[in-house]
C-alpha cells in the first residue's frame, strides 16, 4: 500500500519524527511529496499564507489526485502530513475501515 506525505527543507525533524513512527513501515511504499518551503511577499494578506499558501494547497491536491490515479480500483492508499504521530500500525487500522463499506454511509 502506498503512503503518500508531503515534506519541505525546514520539516526535516518532523518527516523523521512521523517516518519513526509508523510501526509496520514494512507494509507500506513511503512516498514523499517534496514541497518547496513556502515564500511570501511583505505585501501578502495574512489569508494568503493559511497553510502555505494556495501553491501548497495546490500541491497537496495534485498529489491526493496522483495518488488516487495510481491505485488500482478495490486497493487503498494513505495521505498524510509530516506532523502526525503514528501510535498503532497503520495496517490494521485500514484492514478495519475496508470492512466497513463507506459508500454506503449517509452524512
Amino acid at each position: 500500500m502506498n503512503l503518500y506525505y508531503m515534506s519541505d527543507p525546514l520539516f526535516e525533524d518532523l518527516k523523521q519524527n512521523f517516518i519513526n513512527s509508523i510501526k509496520d513501515k514494512e507494509n507500506f511504499n513511503l512516498i514523499e511529496i517534496p514541497i518547496d518551503t513556502p515564500q511570501f511577499d511583505e505585501e501578502c494578506p495574512e489569508h494568503c499564507k493559511f497553510g502555505g499558501g494556495f501553491n501548497t494547497w495546490q500541491s497537496k491536491l495534485s498529489g491526493m489526485i496522483n495518488g488516487i490515479n495510481q491505485t488500482k480500483e478495490g486497493d487503498y492508499f494513505v495521505f498524510s502530513d509530516v506532523d502526525v504521530v503514528v501510535y498503532r500500525p497503520l495496517l490494521s487500522a485500514s484492514d478495519q475501515r475496508s470492512r466497513y463499506n463507506i459508500s454506503k454511509r449517509v452524512f
